[in-house]
């Protein structure tokens, strides 16, 4: 019998101790990876010294000191200075308690002097980061691998190859200034493997690319490539040496309400013109196959570039590439140098729609479509009697009459009181235009609704001086405007210093098109 207790109670011990070390291993797991404690303010200065125990005024020396402090809800504050070390931040935060960085007034500049390949590196969670100048890098400037991070308002600059790279996971860029990257291809003598004012690479998944200004790099301004599940929202974007906007083989790809555009004389012009507003293409890469798939690009303004929206093909490569599941709607496209809207057929090609955009070009070289297979066009205002293929229900022909010049600015492109464009877009799903102003129950055609709507313009009469309708198309199908512009005439209003396009000569034959044929390899655009 007192062996059976004695067993019974070396059993209740073993037990205890097994669950007092799994409680303390738990609690254990809970606590943030330095010994600091939670929501801990910490200081950094040029002037500082990391003896110091890091207050406002006995601040740390060093980034590598001062990070390594840092906690779930901690905040470093950086003193104003030019600093000459890299930044890393390899701890985390957690759901609700965000580690924080940022000056504590004044300007802060992180500047590597070209002697590292990272000024900024995220590689823990739950990071916040803003308000610094990042500059120098050997390779790229803002390096963000880890997941749950906010980066706002950086002015980055002077990167050789990319100016903010993400390849984590729920990440927020945001209100960023980004030029002078993708410096490797300064001389302009590169025809591959540049790099991005903002680059989501292999691994990014659900990230918001949001009011950012990206201009003068030479490469792409923004480029999503191999990612999922990002939103490209808002940002002003020109004058980018390769495409100002590339989504490269990604997928649930959501690019809305962007102003691009492309300066005459810029500096930044490849092969003697500017590069294209929002580029597609299926790029090869080792074991990734053609995943270009939902990409909706809505309400965004693309003006003076060399085309407005472009899906370039898939790598000759791939099998089963193509545009497919996505959108192109209730867009602005105008001033292109080249064709306006573009679609190079490849065979996975299915289920997309084209639908309530504005697409004007000097020299009606309006539209390349290799193959209509999978693609549907409807509600779309052309400049001119577009190529056959695109024609859809729902179309309209004639001037957009804006209520003033368009140029350079998303005002310049509000719509007069007697645009045919008012009225005619379709209710697809798109609930506000560039301005966050709600749709209908009117719906415009373009990037913004009209304020003062009136009805929707009649159908072309004998005694109409637009465009005429061929008898072979019926009102429902391409009606033009009536009325007097109040502006002057469109093929006036661009910009005097714009570079004009040449004249095509393309052939009505198919595929029907007023544009030169485009490149058959995607390889041939951007690398």
């Amino acid at each position: 019998m007192n062996k059976t207790i004695h067993r019974m109670t070396g059993m209740l011990l073993m037990f205890a101790i097994l669950v007092g070390n799994h409680m303390s291993a738990k609690a254990s797991s809970a606590q943030p990876s330095p010994l600091s404690a939670a929501g801990s303010v910490y200081y950094v200065s040029t002037t500082g010294s990391d003896s110091n125990p890091g207050t406002s005024s006995a601040p740390f020396k060093t980034f590598a000191k001062a990070t390594s402090m840092l906690g779930a809800g901690s905040t470093l504050y950086i003193h104003p200075g030019t600093y000459n070390e890299p930044l890393k931040v390899l701890n985390s935060g957690v759901d609700g308690s965000w580690i924080t960085v940022k000056p504590s007034g004044g300007a802060v500049i992180i500047d590597v002097q070209n002697t590292t390949n990272a000024v900024v590196q995220l590689l823990g969670s739950y990071i916040s980061i803003s308000d610094l100048e990042v500059k120098s890098s050997t390779d790229i400037c803002v390096k963000a691998l880890g997941s749950y991070l906010r980066i706002g308002g950086l002015n980055v600059h002077e990167c050789q190859t990319h100016g903010i790279f993400v390849s984590g996971t729920h990440i927020e860029v945001t209100g960023n200034t980004v030029h002078a990257a993708a410096m490797a291809n300064q001389a302009r003598t590169m025809s591959t493997a540049w790099g991005s004012g903002i680059k989501i690479g292999l691994g990014g998944d659900d990230v918001l690319i949001q009011g950012n200004t990206v201009y003068h790099n030479y490469g792409e301004g923004m480029a999503v490539t191999r990612a999922s599940n990002v939103i490209v929202r808002g940002n002003s974007v020109y004058d980018n040496y390769n495409v100002n906007i590339y989504v490269d083989n990604s997928f649930n790809i959501l690019v809305e309400k962007n102003l691009v555009t492309c300066h005459p004389n810029s500096g930044f012009e490849r092969n003697g013109g500017p590069a294209s507003g929002i580029a597609l293409g299926e790029e090869f890469y080792e074991g990734w196959g053609a995943q270009l798939h939902h990409i909706t690009i809505t309400n965004n303004i693309i003006s003076f570039c060399k085309h407005g929206v472009y899906y370039y093909g898939a790598d000759p490569i791939l099998t089963i590439g193509g545009l497919k599941n996505s959108t192109i709607a209730y867009n602005t496209l105008w001033g292109s140098t080249d064709t306006a809207l573009g679609v190079i057929y490849a065979s996975g090609q299915v289920g997309s729609l084209i639908s309530s955009n504005i697409i004007w070009q000097a020299n009606n070289k309006l539209a390349y479509i290799e193959n209509v297979t999978g693609l549907t066009f409807q509600n779309n205002l052309w400049k001119a009697l577009p190529p056959s293929n695109v024609r859809g229900n729902g179309d309209r022909v004639g001037d957009p009459l804006f209520a003033s010049t368009p140029g350079y600015v998303a005002q310049s492109f509000a719509l007069g009181a007697l645009s045919p464009a008012i009225g005619g877009g379709a209710n697809i799903g798109v609930t506000t235009d560039y301005f966050n102003n709600p749709r209908g129950p009117s719906y415009e055609m373009g990037a913004i609704q009209n304020t003062n709507v009136i009805p929707a313009a009649t159908a072309l009469s004998s005694t109409n001086t637009s465009t005429p309708i061929p008898a072979s198309i019926t009102p429902t199908q391409i009606i033009a405007a009536t009325g007097t512009s109040t502006v002057a005439p469109s093929a006036t209003s661009q910009p005097t210093s714009l570079p004009p396009s040449a004249t095509s000569t393309a052939s009505a034959s198919t595929p029907v098109s007023t544009a030169s044929p485009a490149p058959t390899a995607v390889r041939a655009i951007r690398r």
